[in-house]
């Protein structure tokens, strides 16, 4: 065997099958050369995509893989020396040459996808989330439960409250109250009408640290309930309509923590 019967023997067998037209390689108007092993590549002369084979069906199994010269993904720099880099996660966000990220800045900007004009510094920080311009002194942040607003503030829409009592209890009037619920209550009777339940389970500092809001259940008329709050109890006064002392009946106390 000669030198060239040897020469096509070793590297035949390693040379990839590349194939061009000016067509693609499937759907209408295919070019009629694309035909090839699995792995091949094709190049459409007319668009400059190139085509790689999955299977070895002619028909179907060719697969737009990339523009001719185009990255194979991480980043690249162009001739003004910006560095970009394209995002890829299924539809929902798709990069191009206008989503920049400035290494220097760290600062992402552009149009992509389903977001527009990215800027600022946006993310966890420490168990923080921080949204905004910190430069700037106007931003958001989050910080274990705690919204922190740093600026004006626009609201266009509904104002939604979900908080819900820290503590609640509920007793029965009598000489000797029986308490139920949440532990560091207590509960005793002062005077006929006249409760003074305390608690110990929270050093509020201010009466405008907590709301209050409690009822009575009593079956023999309606009664009015007054109280007055301390940083550590709170004294009841319970009247009838017509001004009788109430010592029948159970209260409900629920406390708010603000």
């Amino acid at each position: 065997m000669g030198a060239f019967e040897d020469f096509v023997n070793s590297n035949l067998g390693i040379r990839q099958p590349f194939i061009s037209d000016f067509a693609p390689p499937t759907g209408q108007n295919k070019s009629l050369k694309a035909a090839g092993i699995r792995g091949s590549k094709f190049l459409d002369l007319s668009t400059n995509f190139l085509y790689e084979k999955t299977g070895e069906d002619n028909n179907t199994d060719w697969v737009k893989i990339a523009e001719l010269g185009e990255p194979r993904g991480g980043a690249t720099s162009n001739l003004d020396g910006d560095q970009y880099i394209q995002f890829v996660s299924g539809s929902s966000l798709i990069g191009s040459e206008n989503f920049i990220y400035d290494y220097n800045q760290q600062l992402v900007s552009g149009v992509s996808g389903y977001y527009q004009d990215i800027d600022g510094i946006s993310g966890h920080l420490t168990d923080e989330l921080i949204v905004g311009e910190l430069q700037n002194d106007t931003f958001v942040e989050m910080n274990n439960g705690v919204v922190d607003i740093h600026g004006d503030v626009n609201i266009d829409g509904q104002i939604s409250n979900s908080l819900s009592p820290k503590h609640g209890i509920d007793f029965t009037l009598s000489a000797s109250p029986t308490v139920r619920g949440s532990s560091g209550f207590t509960a005793n009777k002062i005077s006929s009408g006249f409760y003074r339940v305390g608690f110990n389970f929270s050093p509020f500092t201010s009466i405008n640290d907590y709301q209050v809001i409690a009822s009575i259940c009593n079956t023999t008329d309606f009664a009015n309930l007054h109280i007055a709050k301390s940083v550590n109890k709170l004294d009841l006064n319970i009247k009838l309509t017509d001004g009788t002392n109430v010592d029948t009946g159970i209260v409900t106390i629920l406390i708010y923590e603000l």
